[in-house]
């Protein structure tokens, strides 16, 4: 033990082990750590040199293949003891314990039960490595003991999350392997190099993490690799508002391989920290990045100046091309090419292949070009009738809303981030002057419109700009400018509008001022004959009206009229009302002769009442006819087969001509059985139900006799009449 300890001494104090020499590093505390001699000779140098500074420990740390690092017990394998596990209890528990002393020990106990660090184990706190692989761990609590562990395999377990502070005692540590674990979250720099450690390999791959912080990624020391591969990744944040590395640091570097996982889509360079050339430039030349085996797409998100700032590294990484040809996933379209085919240069036409699908409304379809610095929103052969009242939020927009339904170009707030709008094929008739007036619109395709004149705020835009093919307009004396205009067409890369004149058939660009004032009586003609027009129609439709409506209004002309009729003396009518109805109905019958005509007929009305007053075998039409023109008033009770009687239908059709001949005599209608105007057939007699002359047989006010009594007026006073007769 002593010997061995003295030979520890030895081989500490010279530096060197057989081609090996002692590696110290201001910023890594572990002293038993070892380099290949070639990296001091510089016969090993593993890249070309762009930074000058840190070349040695570039050399012996972050070597992207093996890293050049061994410690002391790997050279002089006697230095160190094994120790065993013997478990204290079937939960997982144990104890560690040593057969031989030595200089250092390492405890390596695989695929077992272990569910709990040793209890015991720091007692042993020269232990250097351990090895607990395929067991059941779900903590490290009761290692910081450890100060000179310089292993931690705890592949195959049971952890799920790494925090900040986990290995920060373990100054020594260099490896750290939690390979195959069920990891889901990672603090924020819980694997970036701290100052005053050692850590320079981690594994977390095989695990379950999603996200990853920039800040795990990225350190201000060296180390070898940091393997994320196999795991759930799709996003990079940067919670710490990292801002990149400061001009002239050149420290730190390492190999980061995050292939295998699930990202899709390039971050945003800016969004993490990567917002110059230089951060981009510095970490290319300094970190080896291997994301190989995602489903990236390939879209404008590759479109960015990181991309060029990368593939500048490629003659600096031996290899580098091999690990940067990572294949597009998506879309299917691109699934040929790699992300290097697409470097943002003048003559690269692949580059125009990038674009991004963006959200649209009114079911367009948009995209986003960076190569060619434009959005194209393709709204076409959508029936639209309105211009929509929303556009994504790009500037130069490419807008298309050909073979649609518009007839009217809005000036609408977008359009002032447009510099091309298709509305060809629409039906539009009115322009805004807005239009016009928009400075970056430089294309509008009025093409397949039918347009009768020209707005004089046309000329606020140069013919180049505005494509209307072949169009066919009116010439009024408010286009003399047109052909002066026109002229622009002739300079180079122009546009060749055809306007014709309907007047005269020429083009206008070939028509002097002065035809253009050719008087026209074609607008006056055409006004003449909508006016007529519109008369004969209005004729028409008070016509028809009329016709439906014939007896309605002549009910209502007449209840004027009588208003204003003049009482003059008249010969006395023999009978002052006559009482029509249904003779077969039997309730009807009961009603009138016990309540009406005893009513009526108490009030000193003369009632002629056919049934009862008509002789008993007389011709009943004759008799009808000649009593209905005796009597001033007709009452009828409609019920429901009034017309269906016998004698209703003829004897409506008496009192109706004999009411039109004289406007003194009145019609009252008693509504017996509630009928709707519609369910009556006859139209003379429904224009009463209709207007409401009818009384209701179920008057709410109990008010039906009464109401009768004062639509017939007082009856005539025949006593008075024979007396001044006989005076005579």
């Amino acid at each position: 033990m002593i010997a061995k300890f003295i030979y520890l001494l030895v081989i500490l104090k010279e530096g060197q082990c057989a081609g090996w020499f002692n590696f110290t590093y201001e910023s890594i505390p572990n002293n038993f750590l070892f380099c290949d001699q070639c990296c001091q000779s510089g016969e090993c140098s593993f890249h070309k040199v762009y930074y000058e500074k840190d070349t040695l420990i570039r050399c012996c740390v972050s070597n992207w293949s093996v890293m050049k690092i061994k410690t002391l017990w790997d050279l002089e394998p006697e230095l160190v003891e094994k120790l065993h596990i013997e478990y204290t209890s079937i939960f997982g528990t144990a104890d560690v314990l040593v057969e031989t002393e030595g200089m250092f020990y390492q405890v390596i106990h695989q695929d077992g039960y272990l569910s709990f660090i040793p209890d015991n184990i720091c007692s042993f706190p020269d232990i250097v490595e351990i090895d607990f692989s395929n067991n059941y761990i779900n903590s490290i609590m009761g290692i910081h003991c450890l100060s000179k562990l310089d292993t931690l395999i705890l592949k195959g377990n049971k952890m799920k999350r790494i925090t900040k502070d986990m290995f920060k005692i373990l100054t020594f540590l260099r490896h750290l392997d939690l390979s195959n674990n069920q990891i889901n979250h990672l603090d924020i720099g819980s694997l970036a190099h701290p100052p005053n450690s050692s850590l320079l390999y981690i594994d977390v791959s095989f695990n379950d993490l999603k996200v990853i912080d920039v800040s795990n990624l990225i350190s201000g020391s060296f180390y070898n690799r940091i393997d994320l591969s196999y795991n759930k990744l799709s996003t990079i944040t940067n919670e710490k508002g990292w801002k990149g590395f400061n001009i002239g640091d050149s420290t730190g570097g390492g190999s980061i391989d995050i292939s295998n996982n699930e990202f899709t889509h390039f971050p945003n360079l800016s969004m993490i920290g990567f917002a110059s050339e230089y951060t981009v430039t510095r970490f290319a030349f300094t970190y080896k990045l291997i994301f190989g085996n995602n489903n990236w797409t390939c879209d404008c998100n590759l479109w960015n100046d990181y991309l060029t700032f990368f593939l500048k590294a490629f003659d600096y990484h031996p290899g580098a091309i091999s690990f940067y040809s990572i294949p597009c996933s998506n879309p299917p379209e691109l699934r040929k090419y790699v992300v290097t085919d697409f470097q943002k240069n003048e003559t690269n036409e692949l580059q125009h292949l990038l674009i991004c699908n963006i959200t649209c409304a009114h079911k367009c379809t948009c995209f986003h070009q960076p190569s060619k610095n434009r959005t194209v929103i393709n709204c076409s052969g959508l029936a639209l009738k309105v211009m929509p009242n929303h556009m994504p939020y790009f500037n130069n927009l490419e807008i298309d809303l050909s073979m649609n339904n518009l007839s009217k170009l809005d000036g609408k707030d977008y359009l002032y981030r447009a510099t091309k709008l298709n509305i060809s094929n629409n039906h539009i008739t009115t322009i805004s002057p807005i239009v016009y007036k928009i400075p970056n619109l430089n294309l509008i395709d009025f093409r397949g419109n039918s347009f009768d004149t020209l707005s004089n705020d046309v000329r606020l835009k140069s013919p180049c700009s505005l494509l209307f093919g072949h169009l066919i307009m009116k010439c009024t004396c408010e286009l003399q400018w047109l052909p002066i205009w026109l002229e622009q067409q002739k300079l180079p890369n122009c546009m060749v509008n055809r306007i014709e004149c309907i007047s005269s058939g020429k083009n206008a660009s070939s028509m002097s001022p002065s035809e253009f004032c050719i008087k026209d009586n074609t607008t006056k003609r055409i006004i003449i004959s909508i006016i007529l027009t519109s008369v004969l129609v209005i004729l028409m439709i008070i016509t028809l009206v009329c016709r439906h409506y014939r007896y309605e209004i002549y009910l209502l002309w007449r209840s004027n009229k009588f208003k204003n009729l003049k009482s003059r003396v008249h010969s006395l009518p023999e009978y002052d009302v006559y009482i029509c109805f249904d003779e077969d109905n039997e309730m009807a019958r009961r009603w009138i002769v016990g309540v009406l005509l005893r009513f009526l007929e108490g009030k000193r009305y003369k009632v002629l009442l056919p049934c009862r007053d008509f002789s008993f075998g007389g011709v009943r039409e004759e008799e009808m006819r000649s009593s209905i023109w005796k009597c001033s008033s007709w009452i009828i009770l409609q019920s429901e087969n009034y017309f269906h009687s016998t004698y209703g239908e003829n004897e409506w059709k008496i009192i109706w001509n004999t009411y039109k001949i004289n406007l003194e005599t009145k019609i009252i209608i008693i509504n017996y059985d509630v009928i709707e105007s519609d369910c009556i057939s006859v139209r003379n007699f429904r224009a009463f139900i209709k207007l409401g002359y009818a009384l209701d047989f179920c008057n709410i006010d109990k008010n039906l006799l009464n109401e009768v009594r004062k639509r017939l007026g007082p009856p005539a006073n025949r006593f008075t009449t024979e007396l001044q007769s006989s005076k005579l």
